[in-house]
């Protein structure tokens, strides 16, 4: 009697744990992000919200936790339980970068896993007209020409800025001379004073000084041209098809969420994106909609993470 007992028991409590999970959601849902209110992971984390909302059929709530790179807003994650009602919104800097630049970080980037990717945001490589050169073969050639004359700006060291200029070099094989400022609005505007022959910026940030003739555009960092600058080529139409240098957002969840929580929050971000309103937003603000389920962005995140940690490797910059 005690067996039979016991085995009710057990598979009532089976019963409900799949039940458990598909009554989710319940109650309202938090992104806690790692970006700025305003700034372009939070516009990203925005503009899916209402349709998340609509979709699950409970409040979407953001919470902007940017102080400590990050790292606030990942350890508040991680103390919440993997149940899919928190769900974390980062861009690249926080699970990409800075495990590569510091030696050690606050927190487990395994104790994370993958919900959707939602957009990526393209560098563009921009050179001062008086330069001379209207193409990145045309840059080439003078950067060969006359070896470590050519000066390119960045946000500071081991930022994205310097590393898409380490990559350029080890993919064309060029000597130019890297000089970081504080920041990337400082870089930009020292290629724009002629401070600099040549700097990588968000596309949202010279689209004005490239149409004007201020800036040259010579190349935009991504698979596919911008809708902002539609003819600006791309790295594979410059003959540098690994020329890719992006930043992107998405949302996590912590290891241990039922996969098919994460599959509703997945589809509920991605059913965001078909609107073509808010992807009309973000082709104007410069970002490429990517829409990448769990499984498809894991893939980009391990080769993401190789691929940086390789040019960090290459250039010799050690860890913080």
């Amino acid at each position: 009697m005690k067996q039979t007992l016991f085995s009710l028991g057990l598979t009532a409590l089976t019963a409900l744990l799949p039940a458990a999970a598909s009554a989710f959601p319940d109650k309202p849902v938090t992104i806690i992000s790692t970006s700025a209110a305003g700034s372009p992971g939070d516009v990203v984390a925005r503009l899916v919200r209402e349709a998340m909302s609509e979709e699950l059929g409970q409040p979407v709530v953001i919470e902007n936790r940017d102080a400590a790179g990050g790292a606030l807003a990942i350890d508040e994650l991680l103390g919440t339980e993997p149940d899919g009602y928190h769900v974390l919104s980062t861009g690249a800097g926080p699970i990409v970068f800075a495990p590569l630049l510091q030696k050690a970080v606050d927190y487990d980037v395994s104790a994370l896993k993958p919900v959707v990717m939602l957009a990526a945001l393209p560098t563009v490589l921009v050179a001062n007209p008086s330069l001379g050169v209207s193409s990145v073969d045309e840059l080439i050639a003078l950067a060969k020409k006359e070896p470590g004359s050519i000066a390119v700006s960045s946000g500071g060291n081991g930022t994205p800025t310097h590393l898409a200029s380490e990559l350029m070099k080890q993919l064309t094989d060029i000597d130019i001379l890297h000089i970081p400022y504080r920041g990337t609005s400082a870089a930009a505007t020292a290629v724009l004073s002629n401070e600099v022959g040549i700097s990588f910026s968000g596309p949202g940030h010279v689209v004005d000084q490239i149409n004007s003739g201020d800036l040259v555009g010579l190349v935009v960092n991504d698979t596919k041209r911008l809708a902002i600058l539609p003819d600006l080529p791309t790295a594979a139409e410059v003959g540098l098809p690994d020329f890719i240098v992006q930043g992107w957002f998405g949302f996590f969840v912590e290891e241990g969420t039922p996969d098919e929580v994460i599959d509703m929050l997945s589809s509920a971000a991605l059913k965001a994106l078909e609107d073509p309103e808010a992807v009309s937003k973000l082709d104007a603000l410069g970002f490429t909609v990517v829409g990448s389920g769990p499984a498809e962005y894991q893939a980009y995140l391990d080769k993401n993470i190789a691929l940086w940690d390789g040019v960090i490797k290459a250039a010799g910059i050690e860890p913080k």
